[in-house]
């Protein structure tokens, strides 16, 4: 589970992001736990776990501890990463080291929260981690932290000592013929990259789906899921939405437009995503693209002047490639299917402002939720509050 969606799309923004077209805000992912739906408020302060039961009544909520930056919940125990920031700076060049980060757990039926290990590190690193049936961690990283095959994979595994200290135990591979990430690494933590088509900090944002079975990180910006074993962490298959965007169109660093608008498990453990049609992600950003600039990811006058400029053009990608499509995912075997789309759900979404209003979800009665968030689209400060559009019965 993931962050509040405002706080993370002036992240992306800022941070080091190509806009393709626009990014909507991402949808933290639901976890099914018999009849429960578990889910982390995404417009919540302080944040929390939701707890609904079958007819859609929210039984209770479970504030998660200061600083957490993501959410799990596994094994009958509510899991909550927290980035505590750097503990000192470089005494060479004054960049800040030694990053902790913590896990706590809590147990669902009650209970306090209890710090079971710590990760440090020189990165700023760790951004999502699932606990796993053997006792490890599978990591989730944007920065050269899980060593595989002479590089660096963005997913790894952490394994916890007695003394409560947790540490890099390898690095996964996904399936591909090259690691992610190489050599050299500077001093941040970015290395280079293999695949120029990945952004590197797609990993930070990409949602991890938890089912009974597996473990999806769906990475939105390409329509690439990758399914790891929730026992050990390893990488079972990986699936793409469109077979254009394959290993050599991102070898090549070809340009698409954004794919994801959301993705979700469903009861049965396969997972239901919406994206922008196929037209507009092959089609539309050769027309209406607006590349970030070089120069200016971290210096946010420079990017809000830039962002204002290209509006325009964001608006025009839209309103020439509106429509949506809908997909389901199955784990087990790795095949993705076209959907039809929820009865009376929107078929498309026209402009900036619809794209970062953008939100939807189950509701605990199996039915999909659909909400735009006040406030939220454009960079304009968000309000925490949600806007219910309708209820709409899944076919």
């Amino acid at each position: 589970m993931r962050l509040c969606g405002f706080a993370r799309k002036l992240v992306v923004a800022f941070g080091v992001l190509t806009l393709q077209g626009q990014n909507p805000p991402p949808t933290a992912p639901v976890i099914w736990k018999g009849g429960l739906l578990i889910q982390g408020l995404e417009f919540s302060n302080p944040p929390r776990f939701s707890i609904e039961a079958p007819n859609g009544t929210v039984t209770r909520t479970i504030k998660v501890p200061l600083n957490t930056i993501n959410r799990d919940f596994a094994s009958s125990n509510f899991y909550a990463l927290t980035n505590e920031g750097p503990q000192r700076k470089n005494p060479k060049d004054g960049s800040p080291t030694d990053f902790t980060f913590k896990i706590f757990k809590r147990p669902f039926h009650g209970g306090d929260w209890t710090e079971i290990g710590a990760f440090v590190n020189k990165f700023n690193s760790l951004c999502n981690v699932a606990c796993l049936e053997n006792g490890d961690f599978l990591g989730i990283t944007s920065r050269a932290i899980f060593p595989v095959d002479g590089g660096y994979s963005p997913i790894g595994i952490l394994s916890l000592d007695g003394n409560g200290v947790l540490a890099v135990k390898h690095g996964v591979t996904l399936g591909m013929e090259r690691p992610m990430w190489r050599d050299p690494v500077e001093k941040y933590g970015s290395a280079q990259l293999n695949y120029p088509g990945f952004g590197r900090s797609w990993w930070n944002f990409a949602p991890l789906i938890r089912t009974a079975e597996h473990l999806v990180l769906v990475l939105d910006d390409i329509g690439w899921l990758f399914v790891f074993s929730p026992k050990d962490g390893a990488l079972q298959r990986v699936a793409r939405i469109f077979d254009f965007i394959d290993e050599a169109a991102c070898a090549q660093g070809k340009t698409f437009s954004f794919v994801g608008l959301g993705s979700q498990a469903r009861q049965d453990g396969r997972i239901l995503l919406c994206t922008r049609s196929a037209d507009a992600v092959e089609k539309s950003y050769a027309s209406f693209g607006a590349a970030l600039p070089e120069g200016i990811a971290h210096d946010p006058v420079k990017f809000q002047a830039w962002y204002s400029k290209t509006k325009s053009i964001r608006d025009e990608n839209l309103k020439q490639f509106p429509f949506l499509s809908w997909w389901l995912f199955d784990p087990v075997t790795g095949k993705v299917s076209s959907e039809n789309p929820p009865q009376d759900f929107p078929d498309r979404v026209s402009s900036a402002k619809e794209m970062f209003n953008w939100n939807w979800r189950f509701k605990g009665d199996g039915n999909l939720l659909y909400y735009q968030t006040e406030g939220a689209s454009e960079g304009k400060n968000e309000k925490g509050k949600k806007s219910i559009l309708g209820v709409i019965g899944l076919k």
